[in-house]
């Protein structure tokens, strides 16, 4: 009888596919380059889920001020609500947040930064994307083995939003720039603004 690694046996009789293996173990070791990075502010307990957070509000000041309604940030991240309500009880219980009822809907709520998270991503703004370090990281990654042509950066990205975008995905990233030299986010929903319906 052939062994299999624990598990194993089951994924293939499930149907599991290689390149969909390949993308999950991409996504686990890219967050794991980004948590190495954001390591030496780990006293600060900022993660990756919370700096994208963080560029969410920097993202959406020009469009919609300070402040969005909680119901659409997870459009923004492309998340569950219930992942983005958890977070945000996480962040306002470390004092990174405030929320409050919108005036005109008293059943939504209004999210904003705090002035210690408006800080806390101060650092994350000049320590970590400022000085390029993931940049860096993921040009050491990209570059051509020996016999291999590589893959640039911005070719990368496109690749990989191309992919999502056929997947049905509808996020925007809430960094301001990309390799692909995308000068400002982009809102396809109107609603952003606080004061729309």
């Amino acid at each position: 009888m052939e062994d299999h690694p624990v598990g194993m046996g089951s994924a293939r009789r499930g149907g599991m596919h290689a390149t969909t293996f390949a993308l999950k173990r991409c996504h686990l070791l890219a967050v794991a380059m980004l948590r190495a990075h954001l390591k030496p502010y780990a006293p600060l307990r900022i993660t990756p889920a919370r700096a994208d957070l963080f560029n969410l509000f920097r993202a959406a000041l020009p469009y919609s001020g300070p402040h969005m309604r909680q119901r659409e940030i997870h459009k923004r991240l492309g998340v569950t609500r219930a992942t983005v309500s958890r977070m945000l009880i996480q962040v306002e219980k470390m004092e990174l947040i405030e929320r409050w009822p919108r005036d005109t809907d008293r059943r939504q709520k209004m999210v904003r930064l705090s002035r210690r998270g408006r800080a806390m991503h101060r650092v994350v703004v000049r320590r970590v994307m400022n000085t390029k370090v993931v940049d860096r990281s993921l040009q050491h990654v990209l570059r051509a083995a020996p016999g291999q042509t590589s893959c640039p950066h911005a070719a990368f990205f496109l690749d990989l939003r191309i992919f999502a975008d056929r997947l049905g995905d509808r996020s925007r990233s809430p960094y301001p720039a990309t390799p692909i030299g995308e000068p400002t986010p982009r809102w396809p929903w109107p609603s952003i603004q606080p004061w729309a319906d």
